[in-house]
């Protein structure tokens, strides 16, 4: 995409369910020496809240209201 984001698709008619995997290319090991737990930080607000779904839980509320779940 535009912003750099890689975006891959993957599509299987028989199957019933889906599923979608967000990957951030840093980890604990890149944290800043004086900012450790930043990663986690960034895990954790990544989905708080969006244009689309504002709320801090609103996305999660969406996903429930489809029999969906998350796992940040």
């Amino acid at each position: 995409m535009a912003n750099g984001l890689r975006v891959v698709l993957g599509f299987n008619p028989e199957l019933v369910e889906c599923a979608c995997t967000m990957v951030v290319g840093c980890g604990w090991s890149m944290d800043p020496p004086d900012l450790p737990g930043l990663a986690h930080f960034c895990e954790h607000t990544v989905l708080l809240g969006t244009r689309k779904y504002p709320a801090e839980n609103g996305f999660r509320e969406y996903l429930k209201e489809y029999g969906g779940e998350h796992n940040a």
